[in-house]
């Protein structure tokens, strides 16, 4: 009944008889928008210091996420199996000297790290309690609020 005029404003999807997973689903959606959008502004103010135009770093980050996208029906098959210490992806050690290495580096060229910070602080956690050999993406599991 409401899809043609739903339609109109873009792709209507049935999310089910739950009212509120529509809405969470768009809020989820908002969610990786905006930590992707950050991103974005992090590799640019970091460009912007050696005088990189703000569209070129957009011309590279859109052909880096683009190359990169894929890896996320690999990375919810780990997810969904919950097998982390089994996982074939990069260990929490290996991606918190990552982070640790840009969030020095944006340091070094003035930029503030408090994008990049939060996902550290969650990988020396990870590491601090032994899970240092897990997949990084075991993450995930310190995100729900217990």
């Amino acid at each position: 009944m409401a899809k043609p005029a739903l339609e109109t404003l873009g792709t209507a999807e049935f999310e089910g008889t739950d009212a509120g997973l529509a809405s969470l689903k768009d809020m989820a959606l908002l969610t990786a928008m905006y930590q992707m959008f950050g991103g974005f502004l992090q590799a640019a103010a970091m460009m912007r210091t050696v005088g990189v135009p703000t569209e070129q770093t957009a011309k590279d980050v859109t052909a880096w996420l683009g190359a990169l996208l894929p890896l996320l029906a690999n990375y919810a098959a780990v997810i969904e199996g919950g097998e982390y210490e089994l996982a074939p992806g990069q260990s929490v050690d290996f991606t918190r000297a990552a982070v640790g290495s840009l969030v020095t580096a944006s340091r070094e060229q003035g930029v503030s790290a408090d994008f990049l910070e939060p996902v550290k602080k969650h990988l020396d956690e990870l590491s601090a309690t032994g899970r240092g050999t897990a997949d990084w993406i075991s993450i995930i599991d310190q995100l729900t609020i217990r």
